[in-house]
């Protein structure tokens, strides 16, 4: 039941919604069988779905009556400044996650849903100690918290370039799935390339690694994860299937 998936965050969205957005979307988009269907209106639905809310931030921002647009707005604090990239940061990572959530929708079927998400870790004095307390903080209906040695959690640096690594999972992940859409090759590239620009943009990492575990509760039926590592900011993408 759903009830006894691992959970990652607490406004983590149940599976049983995550089935009802991909019926919800492959009637919007069309089925997959149908010719030009998801290369034209499916793609521009994932674009729509993923820069909404930063439309949306923006819009808001320059009619915004006591800041009279971007381009007059003067800080006068470094705290401003501060606070204002990091608002301009957090809508950023909502892009990117609203941008996963729409490939993870598509690719949910009948017998599975499809989890795609990057995660912030809490600060802390490693990556180990960030990863540690992100993973023992998971429990299920069935079994609660576990310690962190008891996810085995090991980390593997990638070496060479880090954005070749990760296009070449999120194509693994978007268009390889059994029930992923069928995109041009021309798209597919568009749509990877798009969200690793993005993603570079928002976390700036230096040290990618490579995240096993061996849980000691149900996790996901298939999973791979990524953490990243810019300065003192620690992130986790995962990507997950389960029936």
């Amino acid at each position: 039941t759903p009830s006894t998936y691992a959970s990652r965050r607490s406004d983590a969205t149940p599976r049983p919604t995550l089935m009802r957005q991909a019926e919800w979307i492959r009637g919007t988009i069309g089925s997959s069988n149908t010719p030009g269907g998801v290369d034209g209106i499916g793609l521009s639905w994932i674009r729509t779905h993923a820069s909404g809310r930063m439309d949306t931030w923006n819009d808001r921002f320059n009619k915004h009556p006591t800041r009279g647009g971007r381009d007059r707005l003067i800080m006068d604090t470094d705290y401003g400044q501060s606070q204002l990239l990091q608002s301009v940061a957090k809508m950023n990572l909502e892009y990117c996650n609203g941008f996963l959530a729409a490939c993870a929708a598509i690719n949910n079927g009948t017998n599975h849903g499809c989890d795609y998400v990057i995660d912030c870790l809490d600060e802390a004095d490693s990556l180990d100690d960030a990863l540690a307390m992100y993973f023992s903080s998971m429990s299920t209906s069935l079994v609660p918290q576990q310690s962190a040695d008891r996810w085995n959690i090991t980390k593997s640096t990638v070496m060479g370039s880090w954005k070749t690594v990760i296009e070449r999972r999120c194509h693994h992940w978007f268009f390889e799935q059994q029930y992923s859409p069928r995109f041009s090759g021309e798209s597919r590239e568009a749509m990877v390339s798009r969200f690793i620009e993005c993603f570079s943009q928002v976390l700036r990492p230096t040290t990618v690694h490579k995240i096993e575990v061996v849980p000691p509760m149900f996790y996901e039926c298939a999973w791979e994860d990524f953490a990243f590592e810019s300065g003192a900011s620690r992130w986790l993408l995962h990507f997950g299937i389960s029936d």
